[in-house]
């Protein structure tokens, strides 16, 4: 099994301000807020990466089988239960990640909740399907619905490749909800080789990802929108954020926005570039 990445879901745009021109015959399209843009982009980020985290706590696990009682994402505070029970091979397997009220991972971030995935296969074999359930905090977002991993096989160029299917819900620190539904292609472009077993820590912390696709939603101020990765996003599994790509957020009746990750090369950082009607504003990622 193998589970550990980062990456997910994606959500939010918020808070948007109109003017109409209720006296010519054309309405001019609708001027924003500077730090309004900022917020709505940033909330999306935070919700991305919310429902990747639930990616990497699974891939962690799936490649860990052998050592639960110690992994990299939460530390010893996680109750991890396989069913049925190790060494037994059947599957499809259940795998139940119990956080209790708070767990401080090694990663920095506090989770509480359950996180539940049954296997129908090993996560390196082709066909293998992965249904995640989500009912878990992270850094004070609840994340509830479904998510989907489907083992592709391999691409001409002999890297895994999965799709992930998420109908998933985010509930803010501040109680209001916005919902996402995506499609995505996640490649894993390096690392495979590497596992728990033959290199340790490192041959988990190693794993690079490329993500493509496309999403949808509803923001928790009601404003549904579209999204789409016009530049491969890049994971790294040690790192909390996105390290490089381009994703690009529609609002219903408003301007394309983009938010660029920077490039890879820059190292791991939470700093991100928003840009809308020609102006572009720095952000920094939760």
């Amino acid at each position: 099994m193998d589970f550990r990445k980062i990456l997910p879901l994606c959500l939010v745009i918020g808070g948007l301000i109109f003017s109409t021109h209720s006296c010519k015959k054309e309405e001019e399209p609708a001027e924003e807020e500077p730090s309004t843009n900022i917020d709505a982009s940033k909330d999306y980020a935070v919700s991305e990466t919310a429902f990747n985290d639930v990616y990497a706590i699974v891939s962690e696990i799936a490649q860990n089988e052998n050592d639960l009682k110690s992994t990299y994402f939460f530390g010893n505070c996680a109750a991890i239960t396989i069913s049925p029970s190790l060494p037994d091979t059947t599957f499809p397997k259940t795998v139940t990640i119990d956080f209790g009220n708070s767990c401080v991972g090694l990663d920095g971030k506090t989770r509480s909740g359950t996180v539940t995935a049954t296997f129908s296969g090993r996560y390196r074999d082709s066909s293998t399907v992965i249904n995640v359930t989500p009912n878990y905090t992270v850094n004070g977002y609840t994340l509830t619905g479904s998510k989907t991993i489907t083992n592709e096989g391999r691409n001409n160029l002999q890297q895994s490749y999965f799709s992930i299917v998420v109908n998933g819900t985010v509930t803010h620190p501040n109680g209001n909800s916005s919902t996402w539904t995506s499609n995505r292609t996640r490649t894993w472009i390096e690392g495979e080789n590497t596992t728990f077993l033959s290199h340790g820590w490192t041959g988990i912390t190693d794993d690079v990802y490329e993500i493509s696709g496309t999403g949808s939603g509803v923001t928790q101020n009601g404003l549904a929108y579209t999204a789409n990765i016009s530049t491969p996003l890049i994971i790294y599994v040690n790192c909390r954020w996105i390290v490089e790509g381009v994703l690009e957020i529609t609002p219903n009746g408003l301007a394309t926005r983009s938010i660029d990750y920077g490039v890879r090369a820059d190292g791991c950082d939470n700093n991100a570039t928003v840009s809308v009607n020609n102006l572009s504003f720095p952000i920094q990622l939760n």
